[in-house]
This record gives C-alpha cells, structure tokens and sequence, in this order.
C-alpha cells in the first residue's frame, strides 16, 4: 500500500528570514521576547552571533515561586535558583558569540498570565525602536510560551493603534503536544503557514550545543530538541480567547494551578484592560 504524502508546511520567503538562515549578518533592530532563560538558545541559538543589533528580553526569571525546581536543581530557594539561571544565561550568550542588549523583566516563572496586561504595555516601549520581534507561537506548550506570544502580539497592536512604529512578528518554535506527545523544535504542522527551516553547520551546531551545556540546571530539555536545524515563521495573528491550534495544552497534563482554561480567561480579561477586541 503506498503511504499518503506527508504534508510539510510551505518554503518562506521572507527575506530577513532568509538572510538568518542562509548564516548572514543581519543588521535589522531585532528583540528576542524569551520567557526563560535559555530559550533564546533553543530558539535560534545557531544565529544570535548573526544579530549585531539584537535585544533580549526576558519575560521571567525562570523560577516558580513554589520552590520545586529549585530543589531538583540543589537550591533552598527560588531567588537562589533564579541567580544560577542568570549565570548560566551569561555562560550560554558568551558561548554562543552574542553580546546582545538584555532586559529583564524577572517576574516568577509560571506567573505571567496573571500579568499580561502588564507585559503588553511594557513591552510595547521596549519594542517601539525594534524593526522584528522573535518569540514563542501560541502553541500551548508552557503558559510562560503563551504569555510571550499574547505579549509581543498586543504589544505591537499597542504601538500600532498609537500610530507609531511597530515591528515585524516572528515566531521560533518551541514545543507542543502533539498526537503522540510532546513535539519540540517544529511547529504544529499547518501547511498554510510558511516557515523557514535553517540548517546549521558544523561549528554552528557545536557553538549551540556549548550554549546549552551551560545551562547545567536544565537537565534533559535540551534533549528534546533537533539538533541540527532552527525553525522560524512569520507570526499569525492569533485569537488568543480560543485554545490553541493543536486543540489543546501540553502543560493541562502538569498538575499545575494554571491550565488552558485558566490561561483564556485571564487573556480575555487582558484584552479587555488594554481595549484591544479579540
């Protein structure tokens, strides 16, 4: 029996994509909207040395307030826990021969949706000199993944409306759950929406992988990740009051008090704070 075509998503041809993934310099204003510590590497870790004017902002400071991943890692406390992912971060852009503008907004990993409103306006001061914007899809993977999405998308809605500047969307993927469990470092396969795929080389891949080695509290994740490729696309515009598009939420399997259900609600109440219609 022949086996059905597997439906890839369409080429880009977005010419700042292009010019990332054919390993160019890239001179655009860029920021980099990361909710923790180390997923500006997973994101596009391969081509941070690419961006000389490159801003990363950091939505929180990768700690939950609960206390248990600071324990895992051998700390008594978040703040503590929090310190050591700061010092991988330097490790890790150091590694990787990026000397970007950093901004951190340090706000509790896990907590970000209740503070979204918050973000888009803050956000949207840090964005209003920038031409492009990377940061996660509305993919439901991490509700910190959701909040940077809704954030950079308000965001620029913000600036737009004030009639200013505003830059261009972009998205690198993360992770999802997919038919068969979590999907890490490709999108939700939508054909209709075209993505760029980079194939990074060999000492692109060897920067990478120091880059991530320095985040030694991380454990594994690194590991759920492709190796060899970056994946990016332009930004949909997502209504952020539905779930989203794989149907569902990875992170409704933690046990955590914020669910996908919990997550729409206090988006809808953001975008009814920032006066911005779904």
């Amino acid at each position: 029996m022949t086996r059905p075509a597997r439906l890839e998503p369409a080429a880009s041809s977005d010419s700042l994509l292009d010019r990332l993934a054919a390993g160019a310099v890239v001179a655009d204003r860029i920021a980099l909207v990361a909710a923790h510590p180390d997923d500006e590497i997973l994101g596009l870790g391969g081509r941070l040395d690419r961006m000389p004017d490159l801003r990363i902002i950091h939505l929180t400071d990768g700690a939950p307030l609960d206390g248990a991943d600071a324990r895992r890692a051998g700390f008594d406390c978040p703040p503590a826990y929090a310190e050591a992912r700061r010092r991988e971060l330097d490790a890790a852009l150091e590694a990787a021969g990026a000397e970007p503008e950093r901004r951190a907004y340090d706000v509790s990993d896990q907590t970000t949706v209740r503070r979204l409103a918050e973000l888009a306006r803050r956000l949207a001061e840090d964005l209003a000199d920038r031409e492009a914007v990377f940061t996660h899809p509305y993919e439901g993977g991490h509700p910190d993944h959701d909040a940077a999405a809704f954030a950079a998308a308000a965001a620029v809605r913000l600036l737009a409306r004030a009639g200013r500047a505003a830059p261009r969307r972009y998205e690198f993927a993360s992770y999802h759950r997919g038919p068969q469990g979590r999907v890490a470092g490709a999108f939700h396969a939508d054909p209709g929406r075209p993505e760029t795929l980079a194939v990074l080389s060999t000492d692109d891949r060897r920067r990478k992988a120091r880059a991530l080695a320095a985040f030694r509290t991380q454990g594994d994740v690194a590991a759920w990740f492709p190796q060899g490729v970056e994946r990016w696309r332009s930004a949909p515009d997502y209504d952020f009051t539905r779930p989203p598009p794989p149907g569902g939420c990875l992170y409704d399997e933690f046990g955590w008090a914020i669910t996908g259900e919990v997550w729409r609600g206090h988006a809808r109440a953001a975008l009814a704070d920032l006066e911005l219609a779904p």
